[in-house]
Parts: C-alpha cells; sequence; structure tokens
C-alpha cells in the first residue's frame, strides 16, 4: 500500500511538472469557426488555429503556439510574455504564420548587438526560394502565405492587381528603406518574409535575413525582426458633453436703476464621453476597447479644451481655453451685461418711464475638446429666458403728481443680498398719506401676515439648498386712489456647501497626480467671505494607489494599475460666521455637502517618448555620429 501511494504522489509531482513547463500552453485561447474575426484574419490554417490570446494580447496573427517548435529557445526578459519555471521571458519563435512559415518573436532577446543602421546591413533577397544559395529549410523552410502573394511569379492564382496592392502596402509600411541589400532592387517585399499584414486592427511583423562578412574572412548568416507600420484610418468622432453647472449669479442688480454694468456668473463643464472605451467589456475580437481606441477619438486625443458662452443680451461668445488633458473639465465665466445693451429691451410708457419689471436672459454654452491632430468634437447646453435667467428692474420711486394733495414719499430700506441663514431686513418706513399698502412678491400678492413679517425684517426663505433671486412690488395708496410703486429684487445665497474636485496630472499609471479640494469654485464669493470650511472626507479608494501630500486641501498619489477607476471622496460642511445666523429652525446637516465622489479612470502608461540607439560607440576622427531615433510614445 505504502509503495502505491508513493509511485501515485510520484506521477502527480511529474504531471505538476510538465503543467508548469508548459503553463502557457494551457492557458492559450484558440478560434474556432464561430470567432468573429476581421475578414484578412483566417481561423484556421493547416488544421492550426489562430492563438487568440496571442491576437488580443499583441496584435499578431499567430498559428498554433510556442510549444510546436522543436528547440525554441527561451530567454529571460523583464515584463516577457511568456513564463518558463516561474521567470518572465521570450521565446525565439511563437508558433507559425498563415502559410506555415514559422514565426519569429520581434521581443525575443537580441542574440548579437547591432552596430549600424538596420537598415544598412547586406539583406538577402527571396531567402525562401530553393534555388537561393543561401536557403535551408532548418533555417526558414517556407515563406508566409503574405509573402507568396506579394513575390509569386506569374502565378495564375494570384491576381495581378491583388499582387500589387501587397506589395505597395508592405513597402509603405516598411520602417525604413534598405540601402545596402546584398543584391537585388531592394524593395521591401522581396526581402522581408512578412508574418502579419499591418491593418488598422493591427500593426505587421516581418523578418529579414542578412549576411555578416567578419575581419577574419568568414561570413555568417543573421536575422532581425521589426514590425510594420500599422494602417492610418480617419477616426470617427466621439460624444462630447457641455452642461451648466448650478443657477446664473447676478451681481450689482442695483445697478440697473444708475444706468450701470450687471454682472452675471455661469459654470459650464465639459464631458468626453468615452467611457465605453475603457470599461474592459469586450463585444468580440472585432471590437475590443484597445482597438477601439484607436478607431475613435477619446481622452488619449486630447490636447486641450475650449469652452463657451454667449448670452441672450450681448450675443457675445466668451471664450475659456484650458490647457488640460483631463476627461471633463469646468469653468467659471464672469459676464458684463452693459447698460447700452440691456436698455434696448426695456419698454417705456408715452412719458418716458420704464414699465419693463423684468429682463430675460438666456445662455447658451458649448465644450470643445480639441485633439492633437486638431480635429475636436463639441457639445451643448443652454439655460432658456426663464424665472431662474431673469433680472429684475429695479424701478425708481415715482414723483407726485403736480398739484396731488396727499403726495407719498416712500421710504424703504432694502438689502441686496443676503444668507439663507439670515432674516430678510426689507423694513417699510412710509407713513405720510397712506391710506392702503399692499406687496407683490414674484408676482403673487402676499397675505396681510406675510406682507407685515416681509415689510418688517421679520422674513425668514425656506432652506432649499439653492441660490435664489425674487423679485418684489410694493404698492402705496393715497385718500385720493392715487397708487405709489416701488421694485426692488433679493439675491439669497444658500449656505449649503458645494463641492468640487480638480485634478492635476495625466490620468496616466506611473504618473504622480495632484486631487484638490476646491471650495472657491464650489461657492460664491459672497459666502465664502462669510463662512469658513471644514473638511470632513477627503479620501482617495483604488488598486495599488501610493499617496505622497495628503491634507484637507490637497492629496499627491500615483496609480500603478492601469485600465481601472480610482474614486476621489469629498464631503464638507460650510461653516456660517455667528453674526450671519438669525434663525434656529435649521436642520442638522443642512450645511454639509452632499457626499460627492470624483470618478478617474487610469490609462496605460506607454513606452519612453525617445528612443535613441547609437550605432557606432567608437568614432575615429572625421568619422560621423550614426544614430537611430524612434518616437515610440503615445505621450
Amino acid at each position: 500500500m505504502k509503495r502505491k501511494i508513493n509511485k501515485f504522489v510520484t506521477l502527480v509531482l511529474i504531471i505538476c511538472f510538465i503543467v508548469s513547463e508548459f503553463n502557457v500552453f494551457y492557458s492559450f485561447e484558440f478560434a474556432n469557426k464561430d470567432t468573429n474575426l476581421p475578414d484578412s484574419v483566417k481561423w484556421v490554417d493547416r488544421n492550426l488555429r489562430l492563438n487568440l490570446s496571442i491576437y488580443k494580447d499583441l496584435g499578431l496573427v499567430v498559428y498554433g503556439d510556442h510549444t510546436l517548435i522543436k528547440n525554441n529557445d527561451f530567454k529571460a526578459k523583464t515584463n516577457g510574455y511568456y513564463t518558463k519555471n516561474g521567470v518572465r521571458g521570450e521565446y525565439r519563435y511563437h508558433g507559425y504564420t498563415l502559410g506555415g512559415s514559422i514565426y519569429a518573436n520581434t521581443d525575443f532577446p537580441e542574440d548579437e548587438v547591432m552596430t549600424r543602421g538596420e537598415n544598412t546591413y547586406r539583406y538577402i533577397p527571396r531567402i525562401w526560394e530553393r534555388n537561393n544559395k543561401y536557403y535551408n529549410e532548418e533555417r526558414l523552410k517556407k515563406p508566409s502565405e503574405y509573402t507568396v502573394i506579394a513575390t509569386a511569379n506569374d502565378d495564375k492564382d494570384i491576381s495581378s492587381v491583388i499582387q500589387s496592392l501587397y506589395q505597395t502596402k508592405i513597402n509603405s509600411s516598411a520602417p525604413y528603406s534598405l540601402t545596402n541589400p546584398l543584391s537585388g532592387d531592394g524593395k521591401f517585399y522581396n526581402y522581408a518574409n512578412v508574418q502579419t499584414m499591418p491593418t488598422y486592427y493591427n500593426s505587421g511583423d516581418f523578418r529579414l535575413d542578412h549576411l555578416v562578412t567578419y575581419k577574419e574572412g568568414y561570413t555568417k548568416l543573421w536575422y532581425v525582426n521589426n514590425s510594420l507600420k500599422r494602417d492610418t484610418v480617419a477616426k470617427k468622432h466621439s460624444t462630447v458633453k457641455a452642461k451648466f453647472i448650478n443657477k446664473p449669479i447676478f451681481k450689482n442688480i442695483e445697478e440697473i436703476t444708475k444706468k450701470g454694468t450687471v454682472t452675471v456668473e455661469v459654470d459650464l463643464s465639459g464631458f468626453l464621453d468615452d467611457a465605453w472605451l475603457y470599461d474592459g467589456v469586450d463585444k468580440n475580437i472585432k471590437e475590443t476597447d484597445k482597438l477601439l481606441r484607436y478607431l475613435y477619438y477619446n481622452r488619449q486625443d486630447i490636447d486641450y479644451w475650449e469652452l463657451y458662452v454667449t448670452d441672450t443680451i450681448t450675443n457675445k461668445k466668451h471664450t475659456v481655453k484650458l490647457n488640460s488633458k483631463n476627461v471633463s473639465v469646468q469653468s467659471k465665466f464672469t459676464i458684463d451685461l452693459p447698460y447700452s445693451d440691456y436698455s434696448k429691451l426695456m419698454q417705456k410708457d408715452d412719458k418716458g418711464n420704464i414699465i419693463t419689471t423684468s429682463l430675460s436672459v438666456g445662455f447658451l454654452g458649448e465644450a470643445r475638446a480639441i485633439y492633437v491632430d486638431k480635429q475636436y468634437d463639441n457639445g451643448y447646453d443652454n439655460i432658456g429666458d426663464s424665472d431662474s435667467t431673469s433680472i429684475p428692474v429695479p424701478d425708481k420711486p415715482q414723483e407726485p403728481a403736480s398739484g396731488d394733495l396727499s403726495p407719498i414719499f416712500p421710504i424703504v430700506e432694502e438689502p441686496f443680498y443676503m444668507l439663507d441663514t439670515e432674516k430678510f431686513k426689507l423694513y417699510d418706513r412710509t407713513v405720510e398719506n397712506v391710506v392702503d399698502r399692499f406687496m407683490l412678491f414674484d408676482g403673487v400678492q402676499l397675505s396681510e401676515e406675510d406682507e407685515e413679517k416681509m415689510l418688517n425684517g421679520e422674513w425668514l426663505f425656506p432652506l432649499t439648498g439653492e441660490h435664489e433671486l425674487h423679485d418684489y412690488d410694493i404698492y402705496w395708496v393715497n385718500e385720493l386712489g392715487r397708487t405709489y410703486h416701488w421694485k426692488g429684487f433679493i439675491m439669497i445665497y444658500s449656505t449649503k456647501a458645494n463641492v468640487q474636485v480638480d485634478i492635476e496630472g495625466p490620468h496616466k499609471e506611473n504618473r504622480t497626480h495632484i486631487a484638490y479640494n476646491n471650495i472657491t469654485s464650489g461657492n460664491p464669493s459672497y459666502v465664502t467671505q462669510r463662512s469658513s470650511y471644514e473638511t470632513l472626507t477627503f479620501d482617495i479608494r483604488g488598486d495599488e494607489i501610493y499617496t505622497g501630500t495628503k491634507t484637507d486641501k490637497k492629496i499627491e498619489f500615483i496609480s500603478k494599475s492601469p485600465y481601472t477607476d480610482i474614486n476621489i471622496d469629498l464631503q464638507v460642511e460650510c461653516k456660517v460666521k455667528p453674526q450671519y445666523i438669525e434663525r434656529d429652525d435649521i436642520p442638522a446637516g443642512y450645511h454639509v455637502s452632499n457626499f460627492y465622489t470624483y470618478t478617474m479612470h487610469v490609462q496605460e502608461d506607454h513606452r519612453p517618448d525617445i528612443y535613441c540607439i547609437i550605432w557606432n560607440h567608437v568614432l575615429s576622427r572625421n568619422e560621423k555620429l550614426q544614430t537611430t531615433l524612434d518616437i515610440a510614445s503615445y505621450d
């Protein structure tokens, strides 16, 4: 019994070793006849199925896998695609190309460092042809199907039009021109065994073989791998949304009686709706997030933002440029409405008296995301001419009529602005010759009880949590039945805190970001000057986050996880100064902002921007330095 157990354990260990040795093989996903593939990609070739894992991960058209290649070398490499015995690295060959050529791995570590420009080596034309003196079936037994089409001679099954298209495409997508081939015409398709043809779905891949002659007089064959440039496509446009934040805030309305300028503040935000390109949900192999980001404009393409607001009184377009690459932006606009513009909207009676009681003003907002190629997407929002965007027109007291034996001279003490924690300090001191009085508030007549409170500084407005603008009319009647009128307005600022999170940084992994708790933009200066703010919550949540400076005002952080969301939570309480609190019915928590979460999607950090190769490390006198500069980043 003991021997049987020992044999069983030994068998299990052997199986575990084999599985660990070929652990990547068992994790590969392969295509089948029902796989939704691009038209140019076959799901099977010579009874070998397309390696879907490699196609999804690397964009390469590989059939089978690395285990099918005899004596397939493995070299350790940091962040390599494969794993062998727990070590990350690369195999020399991925599997097979379409047509049965062995697929050389471009990322396999170099056997020997190239000492000059890659395009200057003595490349061998059509080394795959059996009549070529350098042909070796152990080295490259047969070319890929793409190469066969591009180089076939008098093949009746291959259209000359198709062949010309393949030749043109291979030549145009090559990373360089061959300047010193061993022989032949130097046309790229005659030298490169194309392993994957480039499309707009993926970049291509090729292998070149070249001959090196050493000082000792012997020659040796080497090969090099590189990529063919991905097809360029005209990107499709995405949706940008614009949205006005909160209601407009009017200032200096009292200047209307002095023919002065009225000021209004509006907040406009812009948002590029591209979350569906980063949600990690792929419909099929033809519609992966990575591919769709290549086809549609998205946050990686943003160069800067422009926001525009046009008001309906001056019809002027106000512009703010934001040098931000963030997926969403917001800005405050301060717009002046001069008397010369709004007076045109005022109606007067035959005696020249203004009879207009309010001025309606609308706002059209536009958010525009400008991309690095100068294309853009935009969206609109508008605030219509409504009660919330009407400016009440204060009216000067009427002069007594000539010969009026009972003139009324209105005496009114009125504020123009207040906090919602204060009483409305409106007082009517008019007493002489008044036999009757009534009042309209927002066009609705008040009861006698409410009128008494309103005109004796005792009125408390409801706590709505919104900034509100109201207008009122006071009428006095003398004993002769003559009516005198006073028109005013009151701007009520809510003391319920508003919050805003601003992000500084490129929204990429491994990059420093700063999240700011922005009280200034979220709350009017009238409120901030009469209050202080206490941060109740300002924290960050997400995977693999490392924080630096962390205070109530800002959080410095770095994320190590691409394609994940980071959530920044913020909640603030407004502390109104005691002298501005004149009521005892304020609900607990009224001054606390709503719990706000800013979601930031972390993008992939690409390779360094510039990759420079120095080919000749030792220079003799008058010899030029040979270098290759490769711009290899989206940043």
